[in-house]
């Protein structure tokens, strides 16, 4: 059986409504400490009905007012020029939010990327992701 069906299987399986699409997400950031690092980039793809639709994805830099540093760039691959070119947190969380309609996000360590992303939505005086996540 596979994570995802355990996942979807969880339960009272009868009683639970599944989702149709995931959103698999992973954010780039200038450091590991999630309490004073940025968000450098977005990076998704949905799983519709547990097909992979690279029709549907999502990539955004977002503006950085200090570029990271080169050991980190080396690592995450967005580059100073992209990185002082992003937009703004708030559009790219807007457009984030809007891509991934509500959809339970995936992602390898989800909780360090929820970390980024509830730090986020509090500095912006939104309310945090609250749907299911799943760590893979």
């Amino acid at each position: 059986m596979s994570l995802l069906t355990n996942w979807f299987n969880r339960g009272e399986s009868s009683a639970r409504l599944r989702p149709t699409r995931l959103a698999v997400i992973d954010l780039e950031t200038s450091g590991l400490d999630t309490q004073r690092d940025t968000i450098i980039s977005f990076g998704g793809v949905a799983i519709v009905d547990g097909e992979v639709r690279i029709d549907d994805g999502f990539e955004m830099v977002v503006k950085q007012e200090i570029v990271s540093a080169d050991a980190n760039i080396v690592i995450h691959g967005v580059m100073g020029q992209s990185q002082r070119n992003g937009v703004p947190l708030a559009d790219a969380m807007q457009a984030f939010e809007t891509w991934r309609d509500c959809a339970p996000l995936v992602g390898w360590h989800i909780a360090f990327d929820m970390a980024f992303l509830n730090r986020a939505a509090t500095a912006l005086r939104r309310a945090p992701p609250d749907r299911d996540s799943l760590c893979v």
